[in-house]
């Protein structure tokens, strides 16, 4: 049985051995592990639910692995995912019962069938692995979870409900055995605040170490300006750690909690910010200030590393990356102002496109005029909706103001409607108000909810008929359209005294 080391002891660099993937990869290899130099790597297709191995297969020379031919692939595929102790194949559609030994072999494709481990709250899922360097606490079954939970001394189960502890007494585990097709759970490691850090259990930063030591702390990466990240043994236990230079990539590592500083962004006017991304590439200029994207209207973003004085400018603040330590200013649109229109900076609305046109004038004028129009961009693309809105670094929507206008449906009589307006001339099947309804000011948050409110006579006057108090929500929208233009539904309430309520979200 091979082992997979998830640690390193000592705090000393102790690389673990990977099981299945590395083949043909090793520095230093017998004829197992090397393919022929200059030999053309085989393409294998890919399969859904399987990993795939190129230039290998499983060695079974007395045949007891071997479930089978069942050519091609994707006859094997359906062979294997319907058979539980079919484990994987070949590009021949041989069907095996174990997925070790591999050997290596020009042209062949190796696929793996992938474990799928259920999720468990507090636990850390593990694929093809077991742990069985500890002591069994008992077989537990589908109860594991509950039972591991509520023992202190336990460090995990796998999907067979077996739990264990170490033998050691620690609660980190040294290495999980190669087991395929089982699911190890250790218990999620709980990581005790320091201030100052995020903190993300049973991870490390592999390498990038400034220091370690069995006495180190969290004190030791606040000293130096140059770490971002601190690895220490889960639950408090004073068993030293690593400060390190960086914080990504990230490994599993059981027992463990990564401590990563938090990022202080300086607040800039006229730029939003956002810590611990970036955007690779598109530089304008590197090392200088904000100034320098202020001032260049080519420029969207500045990043900087040390918190905002100096960094780089850019052309684009798209696609973001994750980049601990690091901030990211977009530079806020600066929307003209336009009549008629609400302009939300850096964003847009994606899509529902109902025309272009050469200016935002154009647009303007175009949109007023055209009842189905509630939107435009600074492109001069007009829109029939504005929702949903995605950011955009230096887009402008513009989202018409909706009008005063105020409906109510009022039943007739026990089956029909009717749908007074104050503007009933611009909405078909509309009567107006009866006379002396007094009706209050609109309001609206664009995208959000639009809102009218007044009183009816009182007592009202036939035909007309009063709703009970408590809000309905119709399924007619005031305009036929959208109600205020950009929102699907429609709630109303009228009281006995005359006075009602619309409302209109999304």
């Amino acid at each position: 049985m091979q082992w997979r080391n998830t640690y390193f002891h000592g705090f000393a660099t102790y690389q673990p051995k990977l099981v299945f993937g590395d083949l043909g990869h090793r520095g230093s290899c017998g004829a197992l592990w090397c393919r022929v130099v200059g030999a053309t790597r085989q393409v294998c297709k890919p399969i859904p639910g399987y990993g795939v191995q190129p230039d290998v297969d499983q060695s079974d020379p007395d045949g007891d692995d071997t479930i089978g031919a069942f050519p091609p692939v994707d006859n094997a595929t359906s062979i294997c995912n319907a058979d539980s102790t079919c484990m994987g194949f070949n590009q021949l559609g041989v069907a095996k019962r174990s997925t070790t030994p591999l050997v290596q072999k020009q042209g062949a494709c190796f696929y793996k069938k992938q474990t799928v481990c259920k999720p468990i709250l507090g636990y850390v899922a593990t694929p093809d692995v077991d742990y069985t360097d500890g002591d069994v606490i008992g077989n537990f079954g589908s109860n594991a979870s509950n039972v591991c939970s509520a023992d202190n001394t336990c460090v995990g189960f796998n999907q067979l409900g077996a739990t264990r502890k170490t033998t050691t007494g620690t609660l980190f585990i040294r290495s999980l055995a190669d087991r395929p097709g089982y699911c190890f759970y250790s218990k999620q490691s709980v990581c005790n605040p320091i201030p100052g850090y995020n903190t993300i259990p049973d991870v490390d930063r592999t390498g990038d170490d400034i220091v370690c030591g069995n006495t180190l702390t969290a004190a030791a990466c606040d000293a130096d300006a140059l770490c971002r990240s601190v690895l220490l043994v889960a639950g408090g236990q004073q068993l030293g750690g690593c400060a390190k230079r960086s914080a990504a990539p990230l490994t599993k590592l059981l027992g463990y909690c990564l401590y990563v500083k938090k990022t202080v962004c300086w607040d800039i006017g006229g730029y939003t910010v956002t810590p611990d991304v970036d955007h690779d590439g598109d530089d304008i200029s590197v090392g200088g200030t904000v100034n320098n994207c202020t001032s260049d209207a080519a420029c969207v973003a500045f990043s900087s590393s040390n918190g905002g004085t100096l960094g780089s400018s850019k052309r684009s603040a798209a696609p973001l990356v994750a980049k601990p330590g690091n901030c990211f200013y977009v530079k806020k649109a600066a929307c003209q102002s336009i009549a008629g229109y609400t302009a939300i900076s850096d964003y847009d609305r994606e899509g529902d496109d109902s025309g272009s046109y050469n200016s935002t004038s154009a647009a303007a004028t175009i949109c007023t005029a055209d009842p189905t129009c509630v939107a435009f961009n600074q492109r001069g693309i007009t829109k029939r909706s504005t929702i949903p809105q995605i950011p955009k670094a230096g887009s402008c929507l513009y989202v018409k103001d909706t009008p005063g206008v105020c409906c109510v449906f009022i039943p007739t009589n026990a089956y029909t409607w009717q749908l007074v307006c104050n503007t009933p001339n611009n909405i078909p099947g509309a009567a107006p108000f009866p006379p002396s309804t007094t009706i209050g000011t609109l309001t609206a948050a664009p995208g959000q909810s639009a809102l009218c409110s007044g009183r009816f006579p009182s007592p009202m006057s036939v035909p007309y008929y009063l709703l009970p108090a408590n809000e309905t929500r119709l399924y007619s929208s005031p305009n036929g359209v959208k109600c205020a233009s950009q929102f699907s539904n429609f709630y109303q309430s009228v009281s006995p005294d005359g006075s009602f309520v619309v409302r209109c979200t999304n």
